[in-house]
């Protein structure tokens, strides 16, 4: 089953065809890099997938409980609080596993029942295991890594999002996303605000994300290293070819 479907799907906007009978799908694992000229629809494909444009003919249609990460060139997250606390968020799930396992080392400690000391040991087993199934261990170091190869600073990871600029406020919704490690990132011109070493560090990011993608970028050399498909969009009529690996 297809993640995501577009069946002969048309969208103008002005009287001016933006989509003309395109289709589109979507596989588990598929990474799809759209390539093609400005306002030939490529944007607007990402938008009828988050239902923020409607077709005026054909279907767009996402498998149910897909979970979906967009990123935009103008995607800018806001708020009083910092990149590191907004990031931190991501894992309470995880946090709260902590505080119980903490709580069951101090109980432990104690000296209980044996058989109170059974059922703790036992709980205790059940919490590893989920820090296992959800690499719950070193999120600490996953959110420093993120936000050190996208290069903020201490003063960076410290300030309200509020006070930083639209670029900033950018990387920081990117690192967000990638955290949040959806099961379909959509991802609109992702490297325009990093340098070469956080462009390089998001190809490396990629070679272990298990889900899928679609990525529109200008930048060949990036959806080279990691789409296994490109299509090409030519202006209305959306013809599209698909590769079984990057299009050169």
């Amino acid at each position: 089953m297809s993640l995501i479907r577009l069946n002969d799907v048309s969208v103008r906007f002005e009287k001016v065809a933006v989509l003309r009978e395109a289709f589109f799908k979507l596989e588990a694992g598929d990474r799809v890099g759209l390539i093609g000229k400005n306002g030939s629809g490529k944007s607007t494909l990402l938008k009828l997938v988050l239902d923020q444009v409607a077709p005026d003919t054909g279907t767009v249609s996402v498998e149910l409980g897909t979970r979906i990460g967009y990123f935009s060139q103008f995607s800018e997250l806001n708020g009083a609080a910092t990149i590191q606390e907004v990031l931190a968020e991501l894992f309470v799930h995880v946090q709260a596993i902590e505080a119980e396992l903490a709580d069951i080392d101090g109980a432990i400690a104690a000296g209980p029942p044996v058989d109170e000391l059974d059922r703790l040991i036992h709980r205790q087993s059940e919490l590893f295991a989920d820090m296992d199934r959800l690499d719950g261990w070193d999120y600490q170091r996953s959110i420093d890594t993120v936000l050190t190869t996208l290069g903020f600073n201490d003063a960076h990871r410290i300030c309200a999002i509020d006070e930083l600029s639209g670029g900033w406020r950018n990387r920081a919704a990117l690192a967000k996303i990638l955290l949040e490690a959806p099961d379909v990132l959509l991802l609109d011109e992702p490297t325009n605000y990093l340098d070469v070493a956080g462009v390089e560090w998001l190809e490396g990011w990629f070679k272990n994300f298990r889900g899928a993608a679609v990525i529109v970028s200008h930048d060949r050399t990036f959806l080279d290293a990691v789409v296994t498909a490109s299509w090409r969009w030519r202006t209305s009529t959306c013809t599209n070819t698909r590769a079984t690996s990057p299009t050169t």
